[in-house]
């Protein structure tokens, strides 16, 4: 049976994201049907490391399923792995809202022993936890708020002088504070137990929280005149004050100098 089911399940080891029961429950569910099982420790490191097994799955003939976090996240996280798919074909469980039994649901018939083909252990291999932010292009600007806000170049311009992810591996764990001042709600950091930066698809009440304070009002000059001079052309970005005070405060336990021109006086 060459075209068997792919299932691809992160565990999501990292963030203590997951109900393990549930991860528990799943994973025992999946040796009892008639599939091939891909176990990835963390999907992020995976992806981002192009590793052919998850590869090789995704562009298989066979339908695959894509156990992880939300879809809108899975899908630019593949975009911005430059993996060339059709990202239409797989199906996406998100596993923060799915069941323990989500498994019955695939209509899969069971499995005979002697037909089950191995499973695939992905296991993270380093002591570095996936922690990186991932950027929806169908709502991004390429403003560039986020690179000027960012401590640790995360973010770079490519040729076009569109913003990427240039270096995952400088972003600081558990700091998702560039994505709270993005003023179209285009980062996402899928490992942030938080709507809708964890890739959640934004609704208009997910807009209408995020914009209400003008920032040509929360000027401490260098970073707001730089951004100034980048949008002379466009209407200046409103962003709720909340949403700032906490950016601050994240970057700031990542080892923002408080002298550091970046900083800024909320009044």
């Amino acid at each position: 049976m060459e075209n068997r089911k792919k299932i691809i399940l992160c565990k999501c080891i990292h963030n203590n994201l997951l109900d393990t029961k549930k991860v528990e429950t799943i994973e025992s569910d999946l040796t009892k049907i008639d599939c091939h099982v891909i176990l990835v420790d963390d999907l992020c490191g995976a992806i981002i490391n192009k590793n052919s097994d998850i590869l090789d799955a995704i562009n298989s003939d066979a339908q695959t399923v894509i156990m992880a976090c939300p879809k809108r996240a899975v899908e630019w996280l593949l975009k911005s792995a430059e993996i060339n798919i059709d990202l239409n074909k797989p199906e996406y469980i998100n596993l923060h809202t799915a069941s323990p039994d989500v498994v019955s649901n695939l209509n899969l018939g069971e499995v005979i022993d002697s037909q089950k083909p191995p499973q695939i252990n992905i296991q993270s291999t380093d002591n570095w936890v996936p922690w990186f932010p991932v950027l929806d292009f169908d709502r991004c600007t390429h403003c560039k708020q986020c690179m000027s806000f960012c401590l640790f170049k995360v973010y770079e311009v490519d040729a076009d002088d569109r913003v990427v992810v240039k270096n995952p591996q400088n972003c600081k764990n558990n700091c998702p504070a560039c994505a709270r001042i993005c003023p179209e709600i285009a980062i996402m950091f899928p490992k942030l137990n938080e709507s809708p930066i964890n890739g959640d698809v934004v609704t208009a009440d997910d807009e209408s929280k995020n914009l209400r304070l003008d920032l040509d009002k929360i000027n401490d000059g260098n970073m707001y005149d730089a951004l100034k001079a980048r949008n002379a052309k466009n209407r200046a970005k409103l962003l709720k004050r909340s949403n700032i005070e906490k950016a601050l405060e994240e970057r700031k336990k990542c080892g923002c100098d408080p002298g550091s021109p970046f900083k800024m006086d909320i009044s």
